[in-house]
């Protein structure tokens, strides 16, 4: 199984384009791999199941046992961790020393046990991170990125929102309680949006040819022709998922890890309503604190990213 892996920012949309590339004949949706790993046997799939009773996740640790002799879970854990954003520079110079070179074994044995027990040739890997991007590139010469770019008012609009219904603050893989600093934190969300464009460029120069840059706002606007860019470049045939999308037909979510809890409290489907202005209004001074705090970002990506066909 090779991978085709979404990178982003965090609430950029890449739960849906998991699910909707998942949805190719030879494709499966991981969903956010080693987000859900981390977490243990105990963490539910989209099917409902905890991952050690799930018909299909139980079945690919019992195989990656068998195969390897180290635990998936473990494992999972520890790719997670290796993943941090702090490590991307060091990453992205290091070439094939340690750890790197026992990363891209455990990622590529990872991959071989989720194609042999789901029959799929490709594996839609939606955790986002920029620096487990660069490793996946780096493990596997057949591997391609999808670079998620949605705008930033909605990105801090959506954290917002979440903010107001109780949830806490999560940043740099830890959760705060912002009580009174709801504002500084937000517009810190909306500054790192800038490293986020800068990482996907350095995506591209790592791996020119396998990094594909997609805006979220440009796929609302037209769905089609971005799926077809984007099968055209991963080598999915996206055919029925396309005239499902343009029929407005659930899709199924499968066995999907992690990724957004709304759309998985349902019937165990999903279907794409497209909306580039973004769900989550908030008050006027963080949108335009959010608009002012990425400005650098902004202008990077209108001259150094191509977003579209």
């Amino acid at each position: 199984m090779r991978s085709l892996y979404i990178a982003g920012r965090m609430h950029c949309g890449s739960t849906f384009l998991n699910v909707l590339l998942g949805a190719a004949p030879t494709a499966f949706p991981i969903g956010e791999l080693v987000n859900g790993l981390k977490r243990g046997p105990q963490e539910i799939c989209a099917c409902g199941e905890p991952l050690e009773s799930c018909p299909v996740w139980s079945k690919i640790a019992a195989d990656y046992a068998a195969t390897t002799g180290r635990d998936f879970f473990e494992d999972g854990k520890w790719l997670y961790d290796q993943a941090d954003i702090k490590k991307f520079p060091t990453a992205y110079r290091a070439g094939n020393a340690e750890p790197w070179a026992t990363y891209y074994q455990r990622q590529n044995d990872v991959l071989a046990a989720i194609g042999r027990v789901s029959g799929a040739d490709i594996g839609i890997d939606s955790s986002k991170e920029f620096t487990r991007a660069l490793l996946t590139l780096r493990a596997d010469p057949k591997a391609r990125v999808i670079h998620l770019i949605r705008k930033p008012v909605p990105i801090v609009g959506s954290y917002y929102w979440r903010q107001t219904k109780g949830s806490k603050f999560y940043f740099m893989k830890r959760s705060y309680d912002l009580a009174k600093l709801r504002f500084p934190a937000l517009m810190l969300v909306a500054g790192s949006w800038n490293a986020g464009v800068i990482a996907g460029w350095f995506l591209e120069r790592a791996a020119p040819g396998r990094v594909l840059h997609v805006s979220y706002e440009a796929f609302c606007t037209d769905p089609d022709a971005e799926l077809a860019r984007m099968g055209d470049f991963a080598g999915l045939d996206l055919s029925d998922v396309r005239a499902k999308v343009a029929a407005g037909s659930a899709l199924p979510l499968q066995h999907a890890l992690g990724g957004n809890d709304e759309i998985k409290t349902g019937d165990g489907t999903f279907t794409f309503v497209p909306n580039a202005g973004g769900r989550r209004a908030m008050p006027a001074l963080y949108r335009w604190g959010a608009s002012v705090f990425s400005a650098p970002g902004r202008l990077f990506q209108a001259v150094a990213l191509k977003t579209t066909g």
